[in-house]
């Protein structure tokens, strides 16, 4: 058949990435992916998806550092709210390499304010696959990892917090995709791209990074029956299985008509659908895999959004799921997307008793979020 151009991208040696032209065949399943990946971008565009900013504060911290480096960094979060068509990344001339979604502007989002989403009128619910390639790797072996209850990230030894567990997240999936040559081993390279990682978000990691090279090694016996993947460059046949789940997940739920955007191993949906998503992803992780994913808090988590509480204690107007209140907002333009409310019936509710107390963010395309530097 003719060659097309598809988002497959390669990385020569020190010439950085570029498109390349595949040849549809029954085994690569490109023409199956892109005609899925259309359908499913032309489901995202007729589906309302919009953004409750408003209150929310942006706080980054960051370590002590001179006025001129601090004013170099970002100002605000820009979020583009029509920039909602995908594409699949391939990686190194393989569709066995990569194959993750990218492009839709939620994936570009602290993950707080992706919880603000409005799909459709309602609220959202994100869940995730916890530590999916720690579990994917023990699958390689036969083994179901999610019946230990444990938490991969919880190394022996070392103090549970927020940043030493982050500290273990980044280096195994440094570790992962790094692999040997004749200047460095994979150890080495997976090591200095944790240190980048650090210096450009320090904040997000212990005031006391402890020796990696020995944070390495204790990962490696925490995680014993599978240390022999890491440093091998596993990392982007992992991503292509998690890829392959991700399809599986969007297309049954697609079937049932409900939108959930992915953001590579998590997925926001409305809030009604939460344990439909949930079934829906244990079913997909055990197709591609064959193996068994048991339901435990340590393999799928459900965030809510139940930290923005919009009721203020105020027990006439609760904080529902659904924004079905034009109440909530000022802005008539929202209303009117949002709930098809006639003009005339709007000004009729605004004869009535107006709650003074308005949130709902205005019907915006572009947002800017200011970011507010904190030094620590």
């Amino acid at each position: 058949m003719g060659s097309r151009s598809i988002w497959l991208v390669g990385i020569p040696q020190r010439k950085g990435k570029k498109l390349i032209h595949y040849e549809d065949d029954e085994l690569n399943n490109a023409a199956d992916m892109r005609k899925f990946l259309n359908e499913y971008n032309n489901f995202i565009q007729q589906t309302s998806i919009l953004l409750d900013y408003v209150g929310y504060r942006h706080q980054r911290k960051i370590r002590p550092q001179s006025r001129d480096k601090i004013s170099q960094l970002p100002k605000s979060i820009h979020i583009d709210l029509t920039k909602k068509k995908m594409k699949r990344v391939f990686n190194n001339n393989s569709f066995a390499q990569g194959g993750r979604f990218y492009n839709g502007f939620w994936m570009e989002m602290p993950s707080a304010l992706r919880l603000r989403l409005i799909i459709d009128m309602q609220k959202v619910i994100e869940a995730d696959y916890s530590g999916i390639h720690i579990h994917l790797l023990y699958n390689q072996i036969g083994i179901d990892y999610g019946a230990k209850m444990e938490d991969p990230y919880a190394v022996p030894g070392y103090k549970e917090t927020k940043e030493h567990r982050n500290l273990f997240k980044k280096l195994l999936l440094a570790a992962i995709n790094a692999e040997g040559d004749g200047k460095s081993t994979g150890e080495t390279k997976a090591i200095r791209a944790l240190l980048k990682h650090i210096k450009y978000n320090r904040a997000d990691y212990p005031d006391e990074i402890p020796k990696l090279r020995t944070v390495l090694e204790d990962f490696k016996e925490y995680h014993k029956p599978i240390s022999g993947f890491l440093c091998t460059a596993k990392g982007m046949f992992l991503m292509c299985q998690d890829s392959q789940i991700a399809e599986l997940v969007m297309k049954s739920m697609l079937a049932r008509g409900v939108t959930v955007l992915p953001v590579h191993d998590s997925f926001v949906c409305p809030k009604q659908y939460s344990d439909t998503l949930l079934d829906v992803m244990t079913w997909a992780y055990q197709q591609v895999t064959g193996k068994q994913l048991t339901a435990t808090k340590f393999t799928v988590n459900i965030k809510e959004p139940d930290e923005w509480d919009r009721s203020d204690g105020n027990e006439l107007l609760p904080d529902d799921d659904y924004y079905f209140d034009p109440n909530y907002s000022e802005d008539e333009s929202l209303i009117v997307k949002m709930y098809r409310i006639e003009m005339d019936e709007l000004e009729q509710l605004s004869k009535g008793d107006i709650v003074s107390h308005l949130d709902v963010s205005p019907n915006k395309t572009y947002i800017n979020i200011p970011i507010e530097y904190i030094t620590s």
